[in-house]
């Protein structure tokens, strides 16, 4: 299929994922008979957030970001909570099980998708002015080779930076801290003494940085097309670090999306864009049958487990994998309880480099918070974005903040494509590899809780950025 323009094949793919999300849709309202009205409205949000997706099949206009923000709000948020809703079948026990507080998520979940909606189609700036090319070509070739020359000695830098930091870590706490399950690289760093945040914060801060680096270096390979030594000596040490630090046996499953979206989006964005359509459509399937899986690989045991365990798409709808819902139900609890906190939590996540010893106001994550005043035994729970949101400035700032991530998701994937243009082509700029890390982390972001998830985005796009800022320097190798 032509994946420029409309064409028919992607027309009947659409056409025929939107009736499969209709047929879907009605079968697990038929799942159950409880919560009439906080069902509809959760069947609402996923009709009509299941029509944006299947929206993003049909158009020509790549958006890859977009996909993979509304790949987890439609099959990983709104289907496993109209399940639960409907069923009756939440996988925590909770104080907060009442009716009311159902309806009320539901209505707060419901807002949230019609804003992001907005938010994709509604433009709040300018267009974009036309891009000029000199007529004088010895003047434009000069300027390229500038370019390309900062470029190349600003990655070699990045390079050199990250392979040595990530070494230093080995060099002072061993390589077990990276080579192991989640609970054997815990155990470690309790046996050499570090204590849960540093080693968070290592962990983390390398897996960025490789990640960072990944997305830097191939992006300006392959998308840029700079064939240079400094280049290929990038890409190497980028692979050489993401396979200690994001070894894909051995990390989070939404770290092996952002990788695998990262390698997509960069080396592989020909077939990618050519074949997105297909991608598209099977991507919730290998969310339901594959990534359980591939999760599972590391979570439990000190061993590496290759056993390959199959979740029945019910099972995995109630589980605490798939619990955002109910992590909803838990934050209008805790908002009733301690009231809202004016933008203190999000300030929390974005500052999230600032120890407590410094900022005693600092806020814990919004899951664990929700969960706790819903009664849980077990507090490590993820809080979607609209509950962060909402937890900080009420329904105004539920609406808000949604439609501005609807808004982001879009611009960012039009600079990502704008990228295509050879006018664009040599000129340094951050944003379109921000763009590709957005939609590796997107899934993951809006799951939260964004005060224990948003580091690590955060750390890549600063090595970008910093990447950005050192191109600016004019400097001839």
């Amino acid at each position: 299929m032509n994946s420029g323009k409309f064409s028919t094949a992607g027309s009947i793919l659409a056409f025929m994922y939107l009736c499969g999300n209709i047929f879907l849709g009605l079968a697990l309202w038929n799942s159950g008979n409880l919560n009439f009205l906080a069902s509809l409205m959760l069947l609402i949000a996923f009709f009509l957030s299941a029509g944006f997706y299947s929206y993003l099949i049909y158009i020509p206009v790549f958006r890859p970001a977009t996909f993979s923000a509304y790949l987890f709000l439609t099959y990983g948020f709104l289907m496993p909570g109209l399940y639960v809703a409907r069923t009756g079948d939440f996988y925590w026990p909770s104080t907060a099980l009442d009716p009311d507080l159902i309806l009320e998520a539901a209505f707060l979940t419901l807002l949230s998708i019609l804003f992001a909606i907005l938010g994709n189609f509604i433009t709040l700036r300018k267009k974009r002015a036309v891009y000029t090319i000199s007529t004088d070509s010895r003047i434009r070739a000069r300027q390229c080779l500038q370019t390309s020359n900062t470029q190349n000695w600003a990655l070699i830098l990045a390079s050199l930076a990250v392979v040595g930091y990530i070494s230093f870590l080995i060099a002072k706490f061993g390589l077990p801290i990276f080579i192991g399950t989640r609970q054997a690289t815990s155990m470690y760093a309790d046996l050499i003494g570090l204590n849960s945040t540093t080693f968070a914060l290592t962990k983390t801060a390398s897996q960025s940085l490789a990640l960072g680096l990944l997305v830097l270096s191939t992006f300006l390979r392959y998308r840029s097309e700079i064939r240079t030594q400094g280049t290929k000596f990038a890409v190497v040490a980028a692979l050489a670090a993401n396979l200690v630090a994001n070894n894909p046996l051995l990390v989070p499953r939404f770290w092996l999306v952002a990788t695998l979206m990262a390698v997509l989006l960069c080396v592989f964005y020909r077939s990618f864009h050519r074949h997105r359509r297909s991608i598209y459509a099977v991507s919730p399937i290998a969310m339901f049958y594959l990534l359980p899986t591939l999760g599972s690989f590391n979570r439990l045991g000190t061993e590496l487990d290759l056993s390959w365990n199959m979740m029945s798409p019910a099972e995995l709808m109630s589980h605490g994998d798939l619990d955002g819902f109910q992590s909803m139900m838990n934050v209008v609890r805790l908002v009733d309880i301690d009231g809202l906190t004016f933008g203190g939590r999000i300030a929390s996540a974005l500052l999230f480099f600032v120890p407590r010893s410094i900022w005693n106001g600092k806020y814990q994550t919004t899951g664990a918070e929700a969960a706790e005043a819903a009664g849980y035994s077990f507090t490590s729970i993820s809080m979607p974005l609209p509950g962060e949101l909402y937890a900080d400035g009420g329904v105004f700032a539920l609406a808000l903040g949604m439609f501005l991530t609807g808004w982001l998701l879009r611009e960012l994937d039009s600079r990502y494509r704008a990228y295509l243009s050879d006018i664009t082509k040599n000129q340094p700029s951050s944003l379109p590899m921000i763009a590709v890390l957005l939609a590796g982390f997107a899934p993951i972001l809006l799951r939260g809780s964004l005060l224990a998830v948003v580091s690590g985005f955060l750390v890549a796009c600063g090595l970008v950025v910093t990447w950005r800022t050192f191109t600016k320097l004019r400097v001839n190798l």
